[in-house]
């Protein structure tokens, strides 16, 4: 199992491909699971949703990881030019424009 702590946050990675993100309470403002559920919808920018739960101060999301995907983390490891025509594919694609919400990138991400 692989793990990543991110602030207030704590991600873990399994080997059947399905991560299971923590998030403190004082992250993710909601009064009911119910209010999450929009979280489940199909979308082709990122993971699917599997479900969501409350653990004592902690909401959790569970995604399951799509077959042959890696990380930015391995990008580190590419050229510069790799690089930045990576990040200029994701600033063409924007997935996040498509959220009325409130999304937030964890600056590790990018």
């Amino acid at each position: 199992m692989k793990i990543t702590l991110m602030e207030d946050a704590t991600l873990y990675i399994d080997k059947n491909n399905q991560a299971k993100l923590e998030l403190g309470n004082n992250l993710v403002l909601f009064e009911s699971d119910s209010e999450l559920e929009d979280l489940k919808t199909d979308s082709k920018d990122f993971f699917e949703l599997k479900e969501v739960t409350r653990e004592n101060t902690k909401c959790v999301l569970t995604y399951q990881i799509d077959e042959g995907y890696q990380s930015f983390f391995e990008a580190k490891r590419y050229s510069k030019v790799i690089r930045l025509s990576l990040l200029e594919k994701v600033l063409e694609l924007n997935p996040l424009n498509n959220f009325n919400e409130k999304v937030l990138l964890h600056p590790r991400n990018i």
